[in-house]
């Protein structure tokens, strides 16, 4: 029985056994692709996946319609440098409502608005409608954080560093509720910004308004002293009294030389026992009795007098520097309300909320083929990394 011929090795093998027929070495035995293996993983991974983004995309997304609106956070010290379409060009947002901006920015995807559209409008039923497709649809019971996360997706806000211009649109299923939501959302917004501003404004005057109020308290505290003074010492006003006093013995005094002086004239002509002459000397003994009583008046009460005019000078210097107290801080108070006024804020919007006549979501044809351009490169990456392993196995 003829034998069939051993194989030869590599080392062993000519050209011309090639020719003859020879068996070759299975290492050297060229290997038959196969690219059902391929076309299998492309099918399954970018064929079928696009086929399904577009029919979701064509057939089952819901019309999503959009409203937003276009605001900034401005100051009244901005408005006679800047107005609102000054602000679309130039730096119009200052570093004092920069802070406030935002504030703003990070309210409108917060807990604290979606509570309040909840409360207002219902938002979870908006977004548990029946018209929205079963991917976008949420749970009519879903909790608020959920409600949060949904929010956000269906919120998209754009940011102007250079102007402070705040830009935001809200996506719903019907164009009135877009519009409800974007007016609603707008409203909270101002709301914020005259809440901060009053704020604001209540911090800038707390210290004035405090020193005021101590500088008003201080002046009452001596206005009721002066007048228990004035009660108890049954004398408004001491010091008149006592100058009153003093301008009573002057004028008795000066009457009195005067009759001293026409009595001396008398004597000329008149002896002392004339009829004219007695009468000026009872005249002058009456003058002088009513001097010598006040000023033994004055002597007997003159250290009663003389606290009670010291107490009293006293007060009325107490009540000067009070009065002037008060008028700075009242000046002080009027000042700091004029800055507070002027650094007031306020929402200037340039573009308001309005009813979307068709809608531009989702944009169905490009996101079809973004989706099966994805999916592609997705099998493709897959396809490379699979023969790279498995060549570097091997």
């Amino acid at each position: 029985m003829k034998m069939d011929k051993e194989p030869l090795k590599p080392a062993q093998l000519k050209p011309e056994d090639i020719l003859k027929g020879r068996e070759l070495p299975a290492s050297m035995t060229p290997k038959r692709k196969r690219p059902i293996g391929v076309l299998v993983s492309f099918v399954l991974l970018a064929v079928l996946p696009g086929l399904l983004a577009i029919y979701y995309f064509a057939a089952v997304a819901s019309d999503r319609y959009a409203a937003g609106a276009g605001f900034s956070v401005r100051s009244m010290e901005q408005q006679g440098g800047l107005d609102v379409l000054g602000g679309l060009t130039g730096m119009a947002a200052s570093g004092s409502t920069m802070a406030d901006t935002y504030v703003v920015i990070s309210f409108l995807t917060s807990r604290s608005l979606v509570e309040k559209l909840e409360a207002d409008v219902g938002l979870r039923a908006l977004y548990a409608s029946d018209l929205a497709d079963p991917i976008y649809r949420i749970d009519s019971t879903i909790s608020i954080e959920g409600l949060v996360d949904h929010w956000e997706r269906r919120i998209t806000v754009n940011h102007d560093t250079s102007s402070g211009i705040v830009e935001f649109e809200i996506d719903a299923y019907t164009a009135e509720n877009a519009k409800l939501l974007a007016d609603r959302v707008l409203f909270y917004v101002a709301q914020l910004v005259n809440e901060l501003s009053e704020k604001a404004r209540g911090d800038a005057l707390f210290s004035a308004r405090n020193e005021a109020e101590r500088a008003e308290e201080k002046l009452a505290e001596l206005m009721l002293k002066l007048q228990s003074f004035r009660s108890t010492n049954g004398d408004i006003d001491p010091a008149s009294t006592a100058g009153a006093h003093v301008e009573l013995i002057a004028a008795l005094e000066g009457e009195l030389a005067s009759v001293n002086a026409r009595i001396d004239v008398a004597l000329r002509d008149m002896n002392e026992n004339a009829p004219s002459v007695l009468r000026l000397k009872s005249q002058a003994d009456a003058l002088q009795a009513q001097i010598d009583a006040r000023n033994n008046l004055n002597s007997g009460a003159l250290d009663i007098r003389s606290r009670v005019l010291s107490e009293y000078e006293t007060l009325q210097v107490e009540k000067t520097f009070a009065q002037q107290a008060y008028a700075s801080a009242m000046t002080s108070l009027e000042t700091a309300r004029m800055n507070a006024d002027a650094r007031q804020r306020y929402l200037a919007t340039f573009d308001a909320p309005f009813l979307p006549q068709e809608a531009i979501y989702p944009q169905r044809v490009m996101n079809s083929i973004l989706f099966c351009i994805g999916f592609m490169v997705l099998w493709a990456i897959s396809t490379l990394l699979f023969f790279t392993i498995r060549d570097h196995v091997q």
